[in-house]
């Protein structure tokens, strides 16, 4: 556990020199992720033109949500997407994979950690103030209870965040058409930031199972403002667990049919 923080650590330093060196396509990368943020925001002003409450929730509860919907899947943005982008795009298609697995360290922990997005953490930094200036400004029912169990919860939802990648990309193993399998995810993302309460009950049940956008924010939200039972984080630390075992068997599966670059 040490050595692999030690390697993620010079990672990230290597991909901040990176980033330092050129700061004007960091800076110009950021912005157009903060202008897709604002739009998406404004989306979500104009739905409460019509409407006071969306799925039981209210403008400020569900802007909340929307906040933290997107700080989430910002921080798995900086420190695994473009990693399992590379791998999808090249680790298999042209054989980058080969060198990863004579390295003696875990190759799904190297694929996944090997190019971090250093660059969002600039648009990261903006949703998080922006998710810090609703929670002093607006009148929220939270508890020290309440913080504790969203703070679990976020631990476990981001596992479940970082299995289901794992899983999309290795479709990659699978097929050669597999470029677009986790950008699917991250535009699915887009619905994440409703209150699933809005939706029927199929959509619920494919979004807390098959598609586990639902563990990607509004559980988080929700034990925070108290708007579900514990009984959620239970349900959240059982399919953690579950997605683990599962990415890794399709981890080591598509390992085993792997054939280099001549596949």
């Amino acid at each position: 556990m040490k050595r692999a923080l030690v390697i993620w650590l010079e990672v990230l330093k290597t991909s901040l020199k990176l980033m330092i060196g050129y700061r004007t396509q960091a800076l110009v990368q950021s912005l157009f992720v903060i202008m897709y943020v604002i739009m998406l925001y404004i989306i979500m002003r104009v739905i409460f033109l019509h409407t006071d409450f969306l799925g039981g929730w209210s403008r400020s509860e569900a802007m909340l949500l929307f906040g933290i919907v997107n700080l989430l899947s910002l921080f798995a943005a900086t420190l695994f997407y473009d990693s399992y982008q590379h791998f999808v795009n090249k680790g298999i298609r042209e054989g980058h994979l080969d060198l990863v697995l004579t390295k003696p360290i875990s190759s799904r922990f190297w694929v996944s950690i090997s190019r971090p997005q250093v660059a969002s953490i600039l648009s990261l930094a903006f949703v998080a103030m922006y998710v810090f200036h609703l929670l002093i400004t607006e009148v929220y029912s939270i508890s020290v209870e309440s913080i504790l169990l969203s703070l679990v919860a976020t631990f476990f939802s981001c596992i479940i965040m970082y299995n289901t990648i794992t899983i999309c990309a290795c479709f990659a193993f699978y097929s050669t058409n597999s470029r677009q399998s986790i950008d699917i995810l991250y535009k699915l993302l887009d619905y994440g930031q409703y209150p699933v309460t809005m939706f029927p009950t199929s959509i619920r049940l494919i979004s807390f199972t098959i598609v586990p956008i639902a563990f990607f924010g509004y559980v988080t939200t929700a034990l925070l403002l108290k708007k579900e039972s514990y009984l959620l984080l239970v349900v959240t630390i059982i399919v953690a667990i579950i997605s683990w075992y599962l990415s890794q068997a399709f981890w080591q599966k598509g390992l085993k049919r792997y054939e280099s670059v001549s596949r």
